[in-house]
């Protein structure tokens, strides 16, 4: 059977000591059978892990990308593998225009930025050598610590407040127009999708799925309406057609080259990012949007402000309680890649050497710190949110921040004195 016919449940990916990873079982394989049981989603696995805790072991049946199928002896419980539920191909019709050979967006922690990936993606199909980290950092969205007193994920979409994409696009010399429903109409944006894939140009694009992610538009059919996509809600292995008209888009003018960027080790790249990192943690606010230690502040009242937890319906503090729970997980791994970036960088510019290991160890300090503040609030989904996410818990993260926020200073200081950039 042709793996783009198949459906089911497909591996993406490994955890570290995943028990799967050792037995020769790969990417891109199918789990086909748990114990003579047909799988076909993930609930299904989860149920069975738990009635077959006890087995002594666990035959798993798994197909091939050739099609053939092996039987793997198990241990019962966690398989250490990420997943991702297909189905079935959309029926493309005579009148389908494609941007063939865009990969799939394979999301496996849960928390991959979209944009960044789609970015990612359709840099790969220009033949683009941009690592996704090199990426993340040219746009200086890293150090945009960014606040809202309505939580939701516009407040670590890079669009929204300051604008990282553009950054990124400017930095890298890339021509670009950003359209959304609210100051174009649906026509208009519609038919520079449409003139964009004629030409070549994957679309970026904003909630096709009804969630604000971000993903690809790669094509449409069916007299234009429908758009084929890339994002991390595709269920299918070749494109997705997506459900929604976008809310926004970003064109891509002409095919990107950072060639000549390749070249010098993207060292103006480097230099801007710093500069910019250094304007957005000064920053107090941007648009409806808190910046920097002004945001860190703002983020601390709304997690001492009982008040408001108070008269919140469950509904309401349901949905409030996990975007904050992206929102700071968000951040952590923003210090994470802000730390291994300053790490990267002391080799390539050595007269700053000692100001980008200090950098370094702040934005290490504070990765950690907001790590073991998450560790210590387990969401768990076999309670209520509200037993979870208790007075106590904000209290937690809201003692985390205000280390934060001692450490932000710490770093203004070193960034303000860092000799690449004066």
């Amino acid at each position: 059977m042709p793996e783009k016919d198949f459906t089911g449940l497909q591996i993406v990916g490994f955890y570290e000591n995943s028990q799967l990873l050792e037995t020769g079982v790969e990417e891109g394989d199918w789990i086909v059978e748990y114990n003579g049981e047909p799988i076909t989603n993930s609930n299904q696995i989860d149920n069975l892990k738990v009635q077959l805790q006890t087995s002594q072991n666990i035959i798993l049946t798994i197909r091939k990308a050739d099609g053939d199928e092996e039987y793997y002896e198990i241990l019962p419980g966690d398989l250490g593998v990420y997943l991702t539920e297909v189905k079935k191909n959309p029926k493309v019709l005579p009148d389908a225009r494609r941007i063939e050979n865009i990969d799939r967006l394979e999301k496996k922690t849960g928390m991959e930025n979209s944009l960044f990936y789609s970015i990612h993606n359709i840099f790969k199909y220009f033949d683009l050598h941009l690592e996704l980290e090199q990426i993340f950092v040219f746009s200086a969205y890293p150090f945009r610590c960014q606040f809202a007193s309505i939580i939701s994920k516009n407040v670590f979409d890079p669009t929204e407040g300051f604008d990282s994409a553009s950054f990124l696009f400017d930095n890298l010399d890339i021509k670009y127009r950003q359209f959304d429903t609210t100051t174009s109409s649906k026509k208009k944006i519609h038919n520079e999708i449409i003139k964009s894939v004629d030409n070549d140009l994957p679309v970026l694009s904003r909630n096709c799925f009804n969630n604000q992610e971000w993903g690809i538009i790669a094509g449409y059919q069916d007299n234009k309406s429908k758009f084929f996509t890339r994002s991390f809600l595709d269920n299918t292995i070749e494109y997705s057609i997506a459900p929604n008209f976008p809310n926004k888009i970003i064109i891509l003018e002409e095919v990107p080259d950072i060639s000549c960027f390749e070249e010098n080790d993207y060292a103006e790249q480097h230099k801007n990012c710093l500069i910019k990192a250094n304007k957005i943690i000064n920053l107090d606010n941007f648009g409806k949007f808190f910046l920097g230690n002004e945001s860190i502040r703002q983020w601390i009242n709304f997690l001492e402000n009982e008040e408001y937890f108070i008269k919140l319906d469950a509904a309401e503090f349901d949905k409030i309680c996990m975007n904050h729970k992206e929102i700071f997980a968000n951040f952590q791994i923003n210090c994470t890649i802000a730390m291994n970036y300053f790490e990267s960088l002391v080799d390539k510019f050595p007269e700053s050497k000692e100001h980008l290991r200090r950098l370094k160890k702040f934005f290490r300090a504070e990765s950690k710190i907001l790590f073991d503040c998450q560790k210590k609030i387990p969401f768990i989904h076999d309670k209520g949110l509200q037993d979870i996410w208790t007075e106590n818990a904000r209290k937690k993260q809201s003692i985390a921040l205000t280390k934060i926020l001692k450490k932000n200073r710490e770093i203004l200081a070193v960034l303000g004195k860092l000799p690449l950039i004066q």
